[in-house]
């Protein structure tokens, strides 16, 4: 099971799309509004501004439902659930 930083997230997103870029705020606004699920790290780690991690697959079911082409961004993702 793979976790994504806020600041990982972001940075993922705008690298996969040529015409949005997307910030750490948006993926915050995420997390408090729209539902995408964050876990927050303990406080003797440091992960960024904001201490949340999110789940690969939280992130992959969120995308989907905003109508984002996981497979771009997540190309590994088809060899580990291939038969």
């Amino acid at each position: 099971m793979n976790y994504y930083s806020i600041s990982e997230v972001a940075n993922m997103l705008t690298n996969s799309s040529r015409s949005r870029m997307i910030t750490q705020e948006r993926v915050w606004q995420w997390i408090e509004r729209e539902g995408l699920r964050a876990e927050r790290v303990p406080p003797n780690l440091r992960v960024g501004s904001r201490p949340y991690l999110i789940v690969e697959s939280d992130l992959i079911a969120f995308l989907q439902k905003k109508g984002w082409d996981v497979d771009s961004i997540f190309p590994a993702r088809k060899d580990e659930f291939s038969l």
